[in-house]
């Protein structure tokens, strides 16, 4: 099924089929086109790209899943314009609040899981993991720990194992990540 003829009946369709390698093959070929265009047309880098394409396809995917999305002739043009808002936002969301080491040097922000766990290893943060981990709401929480139980697994295969698309994982893994990051920073005085 090519991507680019495709509508929101049809992918809607996809979605209630139930036939995860179908659905799967054709939300990463979306996805990848979404990563593509960022990093062409928009300039952004490859990391940021990836990220932005699979939150705008997270939320598409919902928008489809319960209807809001009908007879959408060009489901593809309206991926690509999702990823490109989502890009725009972030780029707003970014230029406010810009991380700075001590030699005023932007710091690299970690998004892996297993980096951020390394990170959090003292027990100042690891009490403060703690206090933010309760502090989540009961849904994102049990994702979380869900992801650490896969911790070992690549993201498409804790995917698989999780019942999720590979797009939908990453997306809510970095969400979740980022809001946990935001908490400790809070709690520790950052």
């Amino acid at each position: 099924m090519s991507q680019s003829n495709l509508t929101s009946n049809e992918f809607a369709q996809l979605i209630q089929k139930g036939s995860r390698t179908e659905l799967n093959a054709v939300s990463s070929g979306l996805c990848e086109k979404m990563e593509l265009y960022l990093k062409a047309v928009m300039r952004a880098d490859a990391q940021v790209a990836q990220d932005c394409a699979h939150a705008a396809f997270e939320k598409v995917y919902i928008k489809v899943k319960t209807g809001e999305i009908k007879d959408l002739d060009n489901f593809y043009g309206y991926c690509i314009r999702s990823a490109r808002n989502e890009l725009l936002m972030h780029k707003r969301s970014s230029s406010r609040v810009r991380p700075l080491d001590s030699s005023g040097e932007e710091k690299e922000v970690q998004s892996s899981a297993e980096e951020t766990i390394e990170i959090l290893h003292s027990d100042e943060k690891e009490e403060a993991l703690t206090k933010c981990l309760s502090e989540l709401k009961p849904k994102r929480k049990q994702f979380f720990l869900r992801i650490l139980n896969h911790i070992n697994h690549s993201d498409k295969e804790a995917a698989e194992l999780l019942g999720m698309t590979h797009a939908q994982y990453r997306t809510k893994k970095s969400r979740t990540i980022a809001v946990l990051r935001q908490c400790v920073d809070r709690v520790l005085g950052k």
